[in-house]
């Protein structure tokens, strides 16, 4: 919960400290999802590449040695992104394959949408927009609440990598009403950054954007969001 409400470094303490305990403990399930479920992803927003590496790596071996199907396209997916981030691209898209492929067994039902949005963040263009219009089909059965979220989140950035501004604000809309009914802040940073990336994107070099940017790069450098600050920066530089 600390990851949601923007709360990184807590959220990276907890698990820590939640993962050692059950370790000591010999409680290998609670380790496995410590690990995997939840120390990754506040490392992952952090740029903590290798740490997060790590942790889903021991979060996947226990999954395996357990049997737990259902996480395993859950960790697979996020070390896919944490490759691509690390600028290895043919490793990355080999694991968010395997993701989908692992999915499928177990019905898309845990993880679907979910390993569906990490493939479209890594892939081509075209296998990204496949990968997207299967998700979105997925989305309407409804499901766990980290599809959507998830799902629309690696959406978004998809678009962005490929220049299709509507697309990034068609899914910004979504992923808000997704929460509507309980805001995210985690999603309200991306959903506001991703659409003024959008607007830098088609050319508009506002004023009130250029300001809406530095304010949105001041809350990731607050936080360590060294990702989202690079990214916010750069867009910055091409508002002069």
């Amino acid at each position: 919960m600390r990851f949601y409400l923007n709360a990184f470094g807590e959220s990276v303490a907890d698990c820590s400290q939640a993962a050692e305990r059950a370790a000591e403990a010999g409680m290998k399930r609670v380790e496995m999802v410590a690990n995997g479920s939840c120390l990754a992803k506040p490392l992952m927003e952090l740029g903590r590449w290798r740490e997060a590496g790590e942790s889903l790596e021991a979060g996947l071996a226990i999954a395996r040695d357990l049997g737990a199907q259902r996480y395993i396209p859950m960790y697979l997916c996020f070390l896919a992104k944490v490759r691509f981030a690390t600028g290895d691209r043919k490793a990355a898209l080999e694991m968010a394959r395997e993701a989908v492929s692992e999915s499928r067994s177990d019905g898309m039902v845990y993880t679907g949408p979910m390993v569906l949005g990490a493939l479209a963040a890594v892939a081509g263009e075209n296998a990204a927009r496949d990968s997207l219009d299967e998700g979105i089909r997925l989305l309407e059965k409804r499901g766990p609440f980290h599809n959507p979220i998830w799902f629309l989140h690696d959406a978004m950035s998809a678009m962005l990598r490929f220049g299709d501004w509507d697309a990034v604000d068609g899914f910004a809309e979504r992923l808000t009403e997704e929460c509507s009914a309980e805001p995210v802040p985690w999603a309200d940073f991306h959903i506001a950054r991703c659409r003024a990336l959008a607007e830098v994107g088609r050319g508009s070099r506002d004023v009130g954007l250029a300001a809406g940017l530095q304010a949105l790069k001041d809350e990731a450098d607050a936080r360590g969001q060294g990702p989202a600050a690079a990214n916010l920066a750069e867009a910055l530089e091409s508002t002069k």
